[in-house]
């Protein structure tokens, strides 16, 4: 052998394995992406700056494709070509009119986008349905922690704008490794859809996939969230459509014990649950109290988002809003046509991909919730669009 080939033989073996740990690396932000949390905010830059440096290793690597990042030639990428040139466009439109942008929007937006990127090649990484099953243990030994612990491993690892005693005291249950339970729900929500995803056809034991679908609703039904109940619906109708007559013989039969139950209970997701079931879920749209008061704020930012998308609808806003709420819909109105035809692209997919029946009602109420309220920063989000997009 060759001294030269003796020199470049190290570099031959560590490079693969730095590829191997940054992809590593991004799974965990991926389904736990409020850890660890080093800024004040829900979105943490972890995904982004470690997309960035894969893609400059893959991209010095002459053994490695940058295709492998979703960076190939593909009808879906032209599109994602548009939304970027689109984006570029708003901002230095918006710069020029109106001043600077939010800068930690951009960053949202940014991580967001490369999220979506990520996902376009996301099925040809490999992953084994076994990974996930190892994920929801994790989500399970850590939610138990978080009830003997009041929360300690939160308080200390994820940014937080409500303490944990706080959150408890007002019926409100676990936010494992999550800034609140509505963010722990819908973490878990995006670590089942990608699972069905990438796994239509379940590789598990029948046992197992029971076992494994168990208890990631333990986990959402921990939370006490009213997001938790709605969630623990939908998953149930998708999986176990026959425990729904089953639950409904129950109720019947314990009606009057379950109605004292709920009328004495603390629990935030089964008050609302009372309030429906005792016909007052009228309460809930009254926006200025009670529970209808955490509704009202995401139905005003909603609200808020699409007058400004009906306003600035062909470039957007350029991200130069501070009343900006979440969802979907505020990269709707900062951007403009080219997110609404993304959007528009994603709902023909789902709703004309080939998609179970009711795998396509998981994903219109995932679509819903995304598009109305919550961080749009976080990984899971962008990846999923990206993997709905890419599904043939």
């Amino acid at each position: 052998m060759s001294l030269h080939s003796l020199s470049r033989a190290p570099l031959m073996i560590r490079v693969p394995s730095i590829i191997s740990i940054l992809e590593g690396c991004l799974l965990f932000t991926i389904f736990f992406p409020y850890v660890p949390g080093i800024l004040p905010t829900d979105t943490q830059p972890w995904f982004f700056a470690l997309f960035c440096a894969l893609f400059l290793v893959k991209s010095l690597t002459k053994s490695q494709k940058v295709s492998s990042l979703g960076i190939s030639k593909n009808p879906i990428l032209r599109l994602v070509a548009f939304l970027i040139l689109g984006f570029i466009f708003s901002i230095l439109v918006r710069m020029l009119l109106n001043g600077l942008p939010q800068i930690t929007r951009i960053f949202s937006f940014l991580q967001f986008l490369t999220a979506l990127i990520y996902g376009l090649s996301f099925h040809k990484k490999g992953i084994k349905e076994e990974l996930f099953f190892k994920i929801v243990i994790t989500y399970v030994v850590f939610t138990i922690i978080y009830f003997v612990t009041n929360g300690v491993v939160e308080n200390l690892l994820v940014f937080r704008k409500v303490d944990t005693t706080q959150l408890l005291l007002s019926g409100r249950g676990a936010r494992t490794l999550s800034g609140e339970p509505t963010f722990f729900v819908l973490t878990l929500l995006n670590i089942y859809i990608i699972k069905k995803l990438l796994y239509p056809k379940t590789t598990f034991t029948k046992s197992k996939h029971i076992l494994f679908n168990s208890l990631l609703l333990s986990c959402i039904f921990s939370s006490f969230s009213g997001y938790g109940v709605a969630i623990l619906g939908i998953i149930i109708i998708c999986e176990f459509p026959s425990l729904l007559i089953i639950a409904f013989i129950g109720v019947l039969f314990f009606i009057n014990d379950i109605l004292y139950y709920l009328d004495n209970t603390s629990n935030r997701a089964l008050n609302i649950l009372n309030l429906v079931i005792s016909g007052k879920g009228g309460e809930l749209l009254d926006f200025s109290r009670g529970y209808g008061l955490s509704f009202g704020v995401r139905f005003n930012a909603l609200i808020h988002n699409w007058n400004r998308f009906i306003e600035y609808k062909i470039l957007g806003g350029g991200f130069t809003s501070t009343n900006v709420g979440g969802g979907l819909v505020s990269f709707l109105a900062e951007i403009g046509l080219t997110f609404f035809i993304l959007l528009t692209s994603v709902l023909i997919k789902i709703f004309f991909g080939n998609f179970g029946v009711r795998f396509k009602m998981v994903l219109i109420f995932w679509f819903s919730i995304r598009f109305m309220s919550d961080s749009m920063g976080i990984p899971g989000v962008g990846l999923i669009l990206g993997m709905i997009l890419i599904h043939k």
